[in-house]
Parts: C-alpha cells; structure tokens; sequence
C-alpha cells in the first residue's frame, strides 16, 4: 500500500483518524493525502477565509508530525462526493475517516452520515479510526464468511495491522425446526446436521487459514472462532473478548452496497462499533 487518503473535517474525531493515518503512513512507508472539502455553498467571502483558514490548520498541525511524506489538499465542493473524487484521483488504496461521536446529541445513523456516504460512494476499502493511535493494531477481529469478501478483509488487516493477533470469527444461525416430524425424528435429523455443519465448517476454517498463511500471516498470530449466533452479536462478542483494537468486515463494491453494507449486521456495527473498523470492499 502506497497512498493513503485522510478525509478531515478538522473536528476532534478527524485529529484521531488523521493520527492513524499518519502513523500507518510511517509503518508502510506510504504517501499520506489530507484531504478537506470547504461546502461551496457558503458565501463567497466566507468560503474563502475557511478555505485559508483549513490550510494553515493543516499546515500547523501536520508540522509537528515527522517522518511520514505528507500532502494537503483543500479545496471547495461537496464533502461526501468530492473527497471520493479526489481519493480516486489520488490512486488511493484505503480512505481513513474518523468515528462519529458516540456521545453527540447531533450523531446520526451512520448510514446517513458524512462518513457513511463517502463509503456508499466510494468502491475503495475505508478504515474508520477513532481510537488512540500511540501503536500499531495489535488484536483483530476479522469476521469472515467464507466468501471472497471474508479473504478480502483478510488482506487487507494484515496490510494494515502485519504484526497484529488475528482472530478469524464466524458466525452462523440453524434454520428453525420443523414441528411436523416425531421429536425422535428430529432429534436425530439434528444431530447428523449438526455433525456435517461442524465438519463443514472446520474444513472451511482449515481453507481460510491456509489462505492467511499464503498472505504471509504466520500460524502462531491465528485463532478461529464459530459460534453460533447474530453475527452482529457474535462479532461484537469476539471484540470484547479479545479485547480488539481493530474490527475487520469484507463488503460489496457499489453494486451491492445497499444489502451488503448498509444491511443488518454492517448496519448495526458502524452505528455503534466496538473499536476501530476496517471495510474492505472487493469489486
């Protein structure tokens, strides 16, 4: 990974997703962009003073960071269409947002925030960062699916956290039983299901790890998780449990962003999540 963009709104939770930016900058020996957008709708004269004014903001704080090739772009426009114009512009490979506020009386559904909507619009992998960025990521949770998408959020943590825990989740729900059969019947047409859904997904899990190891994730850095349960709830579980720094879900790209992303389960982390999260996006 070569360019990184950071979208700031120059608010406290932009100093923390731009902390994190910068410092992913320096471990991957990447190119960092900041990148503010002025609201073109205001007054000319005001436009132009915020327009100054956010340049030697930036100026001022990137000049006490070192050691990480830094750009500033500022410029007027609409903020959730036009910091995807420029990340794309840039080449970018992950755009850096920060975590809404949990405790704003302003704080919206994610889906409809600033944040939110530069995701729906972009196909680029985003990381949302709102915790201290004093280290590297040490324990992710990666909630995998055995899908490509599942792969794809595995990548892209170990681009972004290579020395961290990884912790591969899976969660699954059993379709509701059938009253129509003899409890005797059921019982037993439980237990072989049961017993081919175990052996399924350990053959899985030995796949999915296979792949981690291909990536350059060392055996030792991985443990698995299948548990049964809202995804949702599992994933969120498995954060707490390890006590994760980094949450990690794979996505569709546009096309499918209204069920895959904005569904239940993404929904419901991004509205509230459990430490920084990590979307990777495949197509």
């Amino acid at each position: 990974m070569k360019t990184i963009v950071v979208a700031t709104d120059l608010t406290a939770r932009s100093d923390r997703a731009l902390a994190r930016g910068l410092a992913l900058g320096a471990e991957m020996a990447a190119e960092v962009h900041v990148v503010h957008v002025v609201d073109r709708s205001l007054p000319t004269a005001l436009r132009a003073h915020t327009l100054d004014w956010a340049r030697e903001s930036l100026l001022r704080d990137l000049g006490e960071q070192t050691g990480t090739p830094t750009r500033i772009h500022v410029r007027a426009g609409r903020p959730r269409e036009d910091v995807v114009a420029e990340a794309h512009r840039l080449g970018a490979e992950l755009i850096v947002l920060g975590l809404p506020d949990k405790d704003s009386q302003f704080r919206s559904v994610f889906a409809d925030s600033t944040a939110g909507q530069i995701m729906k619009r972009s196909h680029l992998p985003v990381l949302l960062a709102g915790g201290p960025a004093g280290a590297p990521y040490a324990r992710a949770v990666i909630g995998v699916d055995f899908s490509p998408y599942g792969r794809a959020a595995l990548r892209l943590t170990h681009a972004v956290a290579p020395a961290a825990a990884f912790r591969l989740v899976h969660a699954y729900q059993l379709p509701p039983r059938t009253h129509l059969a003899s409890a005797e019947y059921r019982a037993g047409l439980e237990a072989d299901e049961a017993e081919a859904l175990r052996a399924f997904l350990a053959d899985e899990m030995a796949l999915l790890e296979e792949h981690a190891r291909t990536c350059g994730i060392p055996p030792e850095a991985i443990t698995r998780l299948v548990r049964e349960g809202p995804p949702f709830q599992v994933l969120r579980d498995a954060c707490a449990e390890a006590n994760a720094d980094l949450l990690a879900i794979g996505t569709h790209g546009r096309t499918g962003i209204a069920r895959a992303l904005f569904g239940s389960v993404a929904a419901a982390l991004l509205d509230d999540p459990p430490c920084d999260v990590l979307v990777a996006r495949l197509g």
